[in-house]
């Protein structure tokens, strides 16, 4: 009875899995699932990393529950090398998959990355809304941070476009759900804060702001003025306006593209099906 269930999980049309084919559609189904869920859990692991580093606390909560190896004590963890080998597996597993699907009729590999790509959609709503909410409070360094920042939702939102390659046709509306309602948050965010409580800080010069500091700093250097009452460099508020802009501009032209289907992914997903044909 369990190798009859087994065969129904894996809706093999041809052959039983103690089949060769069945064989190795069963090896090609633990190979892409697992290489897949490694590539989407260590980058969402690198995504959080992002956030947590800005919180001295959480990395200590963490040291002191035996993680602490997630965390280096240089941010220089969190480099391009990462994410390439990460790329290198999804990409890898998403081969294996597509011969598990296309070659072997292995269907229930679809329901696998369906899951992975409600996670990482999911996700990609706190990682946006993190990013919203640090933007308006002004609780980074500007500089230093917001190509992390990025980056993190760049890393969560690919994976959405890229999984539903797996799929029998190209869905993406369902997973514009999340981001259209991050936009919307945001969008609330900002209308408290820069409207209703008339919050908009210094948006000067950012040029006028950034001659001053670094002139303050060349002085500072020269003995000419005091250090002691240099602040650490956050830029200036016009820096997290522009950004929260940015960010807002960003996450619609995203969730309209998954709305209309992404067709520039859609084509892609016509050319893997010439590659990869279903098996006859």
């Amino acid at each position: 009875m369990g190798a009859n269930l087994f065969d129904q999980l894996l809706r093999l049309e041809t052959k039983p899995w103690k089949s060769s084919q069945g064989a190795i559609s069963l090896i090609t189904f633990f190979v892409g699932a697992l290489l897949l869920g490694l590539a989407v859990l260590f980058g969402l692991v690198f995504v959080i990393k992002i956030f947590l580093l800005d919180s001295d606390y959480w990395v200590e909560v963490m040291r002191a529950i035996g993680l602490g190896f997630l965390f280096p004590e240089q941010e220089s963890g969190l480099n391009i090398g990462t994410v390439v080998i990460l790329g290198l597996v999804f990409l890898v597993g998403m081969l294996v998959s597509l011969v598990s699907i296309r070659i072997f009729s292995n269907q229930a590999l679809q329901k696998v990355a369906r899951f992975y790509a409600w996670l990482c959609a999911g996700f990609s709503l706190i990682v946006y809304w993190r990013i919203a909410n640090n933007l308006t409070d002004r609780l980074f360094i500007f500089d230093a941070r917001i190509k992390l920042y990025f980056l993190a939702i760049g890393i969560v939102i690919s994976a959405v476009y890229i999984l539903p390659m797996l799929f029998d046709r190209y869905e993406l509306r369902l997973y514009s759900a999340p981001v259209f309602i991050g936009a919307f948050m945001h969008l609330l965010l900002m209308l408290v804060k820069y409207v209703i409580l008339a919050d908009t800080g210094d948006l000067s010069s950012a040029f006028i702001y950034r001659a001053k500091n670094v002139t303050s700093l060349v002085l500072a250097s020269i003995g000419k003025t005091d250090t002691s009452g240099l602040t650490p460099y956050l830029g200036p508020d016009r820096y997290f306006f522009e950004g929260n802009l940015l960010l807002f501009a960003v996450m619609v032209i995203i969730a309209i593209s998954f709305a209309r289907n992404a067709p520039f992914f859609a084509a892609i997903k016509r050319g893997i099906d010439r590659v990869f044909p279903h098996a006859e």
